[in-house]
Parts: C-alpha cells; structure tokens; sequence
C-alpha cells in the first residue's frame, strides 16, 4: 500500500523531494543510493479534479517538517510531509497542503537520451548564456524525465529554467526513465516568434489603435551593420554644403533594399551618381540605433559608457516674480524628445551595388547620433522621391572620391611577408568560422619581437587590412594590457567580459591585445604569482576552448597579440592553446633599415618645411643603413629624431654668423648622433671595448698585413667581398 503524506513547500532550488523519515529510515538502512531511485507522487482525483501523477528524484535527506506527525493529536493534521520546491510543485499542480501518495520504484529502466524543449524563449536564451553551468549541474538536480512532464534546472543557484520532456530513448511502459552519467540530455531552441499579423476584422475593429501607429511602426524593418562611407564611393560629394536636406542618406545592398520596401524584383535601379535620372528613387526610412554592451570602466564617456552615479540634487530658492516657463511647455519639450528618440533618425534610403548584405553606410550623419560599425534598425516606407530633388546633380559624379578619407596606410619596410602571414591567417579563420554554427575558443594569433621590433604597428597594420578586405569587413578593437597591470582583479574580471561582449556585437571583430606579456607574465620565484595564475585563468576561461566550463560562441572574433616570446607568457596560455599560430619578428635587414630611415626622413621634413636635406652631400641611406647594423625600428627613429635635433642645433649656432642660412640635415648629423647613441636592445648592458690597436703591434709587418686582409677587411667592406668575382682571402 503507498504510504501519504501531505505536500510542504521548502525552497530547495531542485527536481528533487525530501521524503518523510518513515520512508527515508528504511532507505538509510538498506544503503539505498539516491541515483538509483524514483519517487511517484499521485494526487487523488477529487471535486471533478483530475489524477496528477509526477516523477520526481530523491535528494537523500529527510524532511525536516514531517517531525510534526510524531507532535499532533489530530490524526488529519498529523500527516508526515513531503517536501518539494514551491516553484517545480506548481509547475507540475501540487499545491501547499495537498495529500499525495508516495511510490518508490527501484527498477526504473536507465536513459540513453532524453529529449526536451524549454517553455519559454526566456528559457532558451537563459540556457544559451549558461550552456555550462547548466551541463554540470543538470544531473545534481534532476533525478527522472517522464514524456510531457516539466523538469527545473536552477542557473547558479538564483535563475529558473523550465524545461518539458519530449522524448525518451529507449521507450518505457510509464514513459519515464532515470538519468545517469551516460545520458544525453538534447534540448531543442525555441526563437521569439515574430509579432503574428492580426486577421482583416480584428483590424477593422481595431482601427483606432492601427491608426496611431506611425507608418514606420507597420513597415518591414531589419538589423544592419554600420560601415564607414570611407570603404565605398558612393558617388556624392563629401561636401556637405552642396546637400541641403535635413536627412542623412542611407544606401544599402539591392537584396536588403527589396526586403525593406517590399519590392520584389525592385523597380528601383541603382544610385550611379553620374547621371541623376527620374527612375532614381530614394525612400523614406526610419533608423534607430541599437545600444551595445556598457562599459564596466568607471568615468567613461560615451553611448557605451555604464550609466553614471545619481548626482545630488541642489535646491535654491526662487523668487516667485521671477518669469518663468511654463511647466506644461517643458513637459511637452520632454515628450517630443522621447517620442522622437523612440521612432528614431528619418534617413532617405536607397541601394549601391558593391554594399554587402547586412550593411549600410550613411552619408551626411550628424556627428555623435550613429557610429561605424553600429548595429542600426532600419525600417522603410513606401513613401519615395526622385533623386534630382534630394541630390543636386551638381554634387554627383563618378569621380568623387570617398566621403571620408581612409588614412595613409602604415608604412612598414622588410616585414612584407610576415604581414601577409597574418592577414591570411585571420581571413582563414573567418572563412572557417563562415562554415560553423558555433566555435569553441577564439582563433588566436601571437607575435612575438623584441622590445622596439614594431609588433604593435603590425598588428595594428594587419587589423587594418582585415578591416578594409571587402571579404571580411571586421570590426577593430585595440587593447593595451599594459595599462591594465595594476587594476584590481574584479575591475579585470568585467573589462574581459565587456572586450568580448563588444567584439561579438560588432562581429566579424578582430580584438588586437597589446603586451600580453605585461599582464598574464611567466610567473617569478620572489614575486607572490597568485595574482598572475588568476588573471590568466580568467582570460582562458573566455577566450580559449580548453577552459573547464564551455567556452562562449567565438564565430567571428579573432585575437591577435603581441609579446616579447612565447617564454615570457605564463605557461597557462600554452597549455589551454590559446594562441594557434606564432609569428617572430626579426629585426630588420640592411635594405629595410635603408628604406625605415628614407621615409622617416621625408615624414620628417614635410612636418619641419624649415629643415631641408643639404644638396651639397645628399643623404646616402645605404651607407647609414651599414653603419646600423642590429638597430631596431624604434631605434631608427629615435636615430633620426637625434639627427635632426642635431641639425637644429648647427643651425642656431650658425645663425650667429649668417642670419639668412638655411637649417640642412646632412650625414654628419647622422655621424653626430651616433656618438652616446645606444640601441634599445643594448641597454642596461655594460659592454667593454678594447683600446689596442694595430699600431700598437710592433715589427711583423707581414703578419699584420695577412691578418688584417684575412680578419678585418672582410667585415669591414662586406659589400665588396660580397659582390667580388674573385675568390678574395678570407676566414
């Protein structure tokens, strides 16, 4: 006969009950393990109400509350209690105080996999951002599945995720089965549906409500990506005089363009720019632009900025003569703001070939209201214009070149194959990433160089190109770690967060992490390294596939990084594989420092139009190029910088005698800033050198002579040895 007992809520956060301790003192003698038992809870049918039966598992205490069976007199009130989560028994139709009989099964067939949907959208969403949590977790709260019955998962302890039992595998006469550490749990998406279109009488009947709506409220909308008007030539002069309008225009790809007014083929052909005919049309659109993540960093302005502290509000006392604005006038103000930040920026809308899909670029947008690479929504009207009345022909021309100008691209001498490397490898990553739903772990590109070798130029350098690719199109964001070496570890916790957050808003992203080595350094003897393991296990646990927890969905992000050698990182980052390709920059060879120290020069004469090179004794970069030999990129710059201070110097000094000379940067301004002059790589290091020299040998004339043709000329004019036909003595 089953026993009964009388339901009790206790928050217990789980599928599971608290069995009354008439029941629990057998189990506990008989070594019964909770995994291997199923409760059956019945509710009678009674006042037309019918039969609840439920499954539930068993988390091997007893209740607590059934002690009150033992204390009262009344044998109606002295049932033993069953307890049960309030939230799971609602969900399954057990209320407070309801008699349940209780069956235990100790022979329930084990589950292979069990299929399940979650009830709500909110529920999916919830599981896709603790897909892991909920993996590890899932077991140690649900003990049975049955066919349509409601089974709650609780996300770190606060969260409730219903989910409802599909399908079992293999089938069982009760349709339930127990779960064990081999069971599959397969959990099916469930996406918010789109708002259902009303039928023609609900609309009829329904008119007024219809009639508030706003034209863009009812017309088809989508999300775009915001690129800048730098990468197309739309055709239209950036001169933002010859545009008279109040509207931005907004130009689209011609599939995005046909979805957003409903045309299908458009009768609308394309924008040429050249020729402005009547068959040009632009349609009015509604754009509204979408928040991202907040910025966790605290005094940060911006759209992404958290939202600051409350201010303290400072009365003063008015005087009551005093003419004021009228309060209803304000308020009007303020709800004209709202509603027009609701309904968003009217643009006028058009489409250009060579936009890819997903995309627009505006033009003549107000600077502050919409970024590049935003996420905007857009939706269009039927509502349209000629292009002849919105753009004045004298503005168009195929000639015009980009609204926004691209900047002079980095110039990088001698590093042309190590640029390529890296640009193939993260277009290599993001076409591999095209054909993946999800990606564990972010693909990670590390360079590695010397202090002063130019890594970060170069990773700089190749996110630009990624960005221009027309295949790709990805987002930059810039990263110093450096400055992140003191801030506390919570304050690190959330920047990591929020980097990842807003390169996956922005995606396809390439995320540029600077002088990783600073940050997440090989850990020292005589230094506490607690600080540097937890900083490193929280970079992992984001960005590396081999983190104890499911890594987030890394589908269009790539990490490139920047460090003096794979040694100096903390051996963490090496074994979770966090970077998938090392590069090694080299310093450059004698025909990239000839070419770094040329065009540093010229940049530094256009800045300095006083300082001209001495055409009397051109610059001759080849022999400076052989003079600096080991230098770096920094170290050349700072070469030329010396070289000119040097010039400017001369010349102050020359003014004294010839007030009309000119200020010349000639090689012995060069020879002059050599002098004390020690590379990046050399210093700290005490080098000696040695004062003998060859006059100081005396007699063996011959000897001398071998030695210096076999030992000194050799280094000494390598050109010439290098170049010569004849096989000259040496070694």
């Amino acid at each position: 006969m089953a026993r009964r007992a009388r339901i009790h809520y206790v928050s217990l956060k789980s599928s599971l009950v608290n069995l009354p301790i008439s029941i629990y003192g057998p189990l506990l003698e008989r070594s019964i393990r909770p995994q291997n038992l199923a409760v059956h809870l019945t509710l009678p049918a009674a006042n037309g109400v019918l039969k609840t039966e439920a499954y539930v598992g068993w988390t091997g205490m007893a209740s607590a509350s059934s002690l009150a069976h033992f204390n009262s007199a009344d044998k109606e009130k002295g049932f033993e209690t069953i307890e049960i989560d309030p939230q799971y028994a609602m969900g399954l139709g057990l209320a407070q105080g309801a008699v349940v009989e209780i069956g235990l099964l100790h022979d329930l067939p084990l589950a292979k996999s069990v299929g399940a949907e979650p009830v709500s959208a909110d529920d999916w969403e919830i599981i896709e951002l603790h897909a892991g949590h909920v993996e590890d977790t899932l077991l140690g709260q649900v003990r049975v599945a049955k066919i349509g019955q409601e089974i709650d998962v609780w996300v770190l302890g606060r969260t409730r995720v219903r989910l409802r039992v599909v399908s079992l595998d293999p089938p069982s006469k009760a349709d339930a089965l127990l779960l064990t550490t081999n069971t599959e749990v397969h959990i099916a998406p469930k996406l918010r549906n789109a708002a259902p279109t009303a039928p023609k009488k609900a609309q009829t009947a329904a008119s007024t409500q219809d009639n508030a709506l706003g034209p863009a409220d009812k017309a088809p909308s989508t999300i775009l990506r915001v690129l800048p008007a730098s990468l197309h030539s739309i055709g239209i002069s950036a001169d933002s005089s010859a545009y008279t309008r109040p509207e931005p225009l907004a130009f689209t790809s011609r599939a995005t363009f046909d979805a957003l007014t409903s045309f299908t083929p458009s009768d609308a052909p394309a924008f040429k720019g050249t020729v402005v005919g009547e068959g040009d049309y632009f349609h009015r659109a509604t754009l509204r632009l979408l928040g991202g993540p907040l910025d966790p960093s605290p005094g940060t302005p911006g759209k992404d900025s958290a939202p600051a502290a409350p201010e303290a509000k400072v009365l003063t006392a008015k005087d009551p003569s005093a003419a004021s604005a009228p309060k209803s006038d304000e308020k009007a103000k303020g709800e004209k703001e709202k509603e027009k930040e609701r309904r968003g920026e009217e643009v006028l809308l058009s489409w250009k070939a060579g936009i890819p899909e997903r995309h627009v670029v505006l033009l003549f947008m107000p600077d502050g209201k919409v970024g590049e690479w935003d996420l905007v929504r857009v939706s269009a009207t039927q509502e349209r214009e000629a292009a002849s009345k919105v753009v004045p022909p004298a503005s168009t021309s195929a000639d015009v070149a980009p609204a926004v100008s691209t900047g002079r691209e980095p110039f990088l001498a001698g590093v042309d194959d190590i640029l390529t490397q890296c640009t193939d490898y993260c277009v290599r990553s993001f076409a591999s990433h095209a054909s993946r739903g999800i990606v564990r772990g972010v693909s990670a590109l590390l360079i590695t160089g010397r202090a002063g070798a130019g890594k970060t130029s170069i990773a700089k350098a190749v996110a630009q190109r990624v960005q221009v690719d027309p295949r790709v199109y990805a987002y930059t964001l810039y990263i110093d770690l450096a400055r992140h070496a003191e801030t506390p570890v919570p304050a690190l916790k959330g920047l990591f967060k929020h980097w990842w957050a807003k390169a996956a808003w922005h995606r396809p992203s390439v995320i540029v992490f600077d002088n990783v080595d600073k940050l997440m350094g090989v850990e020292l003897e005589h230094a506490d390294s607690f600080r540097t393991r937890h900083v490193t296990e929280l970079f992992v646990a984001l960005y590396s596939a081999a983190a104890r927890a499911a890594a987030p969905n890394a589908r269009g992000i790539v990490v490139v990084g920047t460090a003096q050698g794979q040694a100096s990182l903390h051996p963490l980052l090496s074994s979770a594989h966090v970077f998938s390709e090392i590069v090694r920059v080299k310093p450059p060879n004698k025909d990239a420092r000839r070419d770094i120290m040329a065009r540093i020069v010229e940049r530094r004469l256009e800045m300095a139009p006083d300082i001209k090179q001495d055409s009397a004794s051109p610059l001759n970069f080849t022999a400076l190029a052989t003079q600096t030999e080991g230098y770096s990129a920094t170290d050349l710059h700072d070469l030329v910088a010396r070289a000119m201070h040097q010039a400017a110097m001369r010349s102050t000094a020359q003014e004294d005698v010839d007030a009309d000379a000119e200020t010349t940067l000639s090689g012995a301004d060069f020879g002059a800033a050599q002098v004390d002059f020690v590379p990046l790589s050399l210093r700290d290091v005490k080098l000696q050198k040695s004062d003998v020299a060859w006059s100081d040998i005396g007699g063996l004339r011959e000897t001398r002579r071998v030695l210096r043709e076999t030992l000194e000329w050799p280094t000494k004019y390598g050109p010439i040895f290098k170049q010569s036909p004849l096989r000259l003595r040496s070694g």
